[in-house]
């Protein structure tokens, strides 16, 4: 084994409580790759045999996104993420929004990738604004129904990166679509937690990422309805791959893959059995610390045991400790893979955008920290961490 390889290995005394950051890669996902690395190598935009037979994989992997996401009118783009995705999406509806003077509306409690991008819409002439969030993280949709007039993009994720909340989507895109306003929401961390049907939804486009859900890194999806891929500008030109609308050639491995993913983890079964395993985690998790007397508060509503009538997802808890600074505690607990934050947001000495949108005292907000399941958490590792508690405590 590599240096590298050793660093990255964990092990019976590492503890991997940060899901919402990354999930490992699911042994069949993988297999997928091996599978096609081992057997072909063609560009599957060749005109050879062995480069219609990789198209043929791809095109495949398409259909299957199409089938068990509801989605059979929409385009499935690959990208690199959903923080490619929502650039493109984002970014790409610049030039729509400018002509007809539209404006772009968002959370500020979304994604730096999507307050980033509509940064650039700012400094492109689009109008845009950030809707505040009530205390515990959801959109008041009182508020939200009076700002839409004039709007172009609403722009909403889903479930939270930091705090776990779900958006009320379809009741959003029921205000969205009676204004004619298109409804964008980065659903990277939905994927393997929630059930996604985008017809049902409501939505015209959405941001996927599939190691948030047991794929491979480096691969992701943009998905839109017809009349947005016929608005939408690209943003990386090149061979007029994908529609022309995200050039550059297609890693034949990884669209299988995410595909696969797709299919084994956003399968009604497996979604309900882990989501009552996750429940299970979260509820324990907060009875123990309340036995041991370790006072804590929860940022962002409360989770339901039911998977269809949810306000948060399980697998997330972020935790305001009374007693315990966030970092002090990671150094503390260095085999217990927590965060602070936003992965994305590592290296800045500042904190969460998302839970100061929720009003937080200062204390709450230096006091923070996300713990995240994934689908083989085990009440037994989750033990060690309450109990690593409990001695510090």
């Amino acid at each position: 084994m590599s240096d590298d390889s050793q660093i990255l290995k964990t092990n019976n005394n590492n503890y991997f409580f940060d899901a919402q950051s990354t999930t490992p890669i699911d042994g069949e996902v993988l297999s997928v790759i091996n599978e096609i690395l081992s057997n072909g190598h063609a560009n599957p935009h060749s005109s050879h045999r062995m480069g219609q037979h990789a198209n043929q994989i791809i095109q495949r992997s398409i259909q299957k996104i199409q089938q068990n996401l509801d989605c059979l009118d929409y385009e499935v783009l690959f990208t690199s993420g959903a923080t490619e995705s929502n650039n493109l999406i984002i970014k790409g509806l610049r030039d729509y929004l400018y002509e007809h003077q539209l404006k772009a509306v968002t959370l500020k409690t979304e994604h730096k990738c999507v307050l980033n991008s509509f940064d650039y819409l700012a400094r492109n002439g689009v109008e845009v604004e950030y809707l505040d969030v009530q205390n515990d993280g959801l959109l008041d949709l009182n508020l939200l129904e009076k700002k839409l007039d004039g709007v172009g993009l609403l722009s909403v994720m889903y479930v939270n990166n930091e705090i776990g909340v779900v958006q009320p989507l379809t009741k959003i895109s029921a205000l969205t679509r009676q204004k004619g306003v298109i409804l964008h929401s980065d659903i990277a961390q939905a994927m393997g937690r929630l059930p996604i049907q985008l017809e049902t939804l409501g939505l015209d486009a959405v941001s996927i990422s599939g190691h948030k859900f047991y794929g491979p890194q480096g691969i992701g999806l943009a998905i839109l309805n017809q009349e947005l891929k016929s608005i939408l500008k690209p943003i990386i030109v090149g061979g007029g791959q994908q529609s022309n609308l995200r050039s550059g050639t297609l890693p034949t491995a990884l669209c299988a893959a995410i595909s696969k993913s797709v299919e084994l983890f956003q399968n009604p079964h497996f979604l309900k059995t882990q989501y009552e395993s996750h429940y299970s985690l979260f509820t324990h998790f907060l009875q123990k610390l309340n036995e041991a007397q370790i006072p804590f508060s929860i940022n962002g509503a409360p989770p339901s045991d039911d998977i269809t009538n949810t306000q948060r997802v399980p697998s997330n808890i972020n935790v305001a400790f009374a007693q315990f600074d966030a970092f002090s505690l990671m150094n503390k607990l260095p085999n217990f893979m927590i965060s602070t934050g936003s992965a994305c947001s590592a290296g800045e000495f500042d904190y969460s955008h998302v839970l100061k949108a929720l009003d937080l005292s200062f204390d709450d907000l230096k006091n923070s920290v996300r713990i995240s399941f994934e689908k083989d958490s085990k009440i037994e590792d989750l033990e060690r961490l309450l109990q690593a508690l409990i001695d510090l405590h």
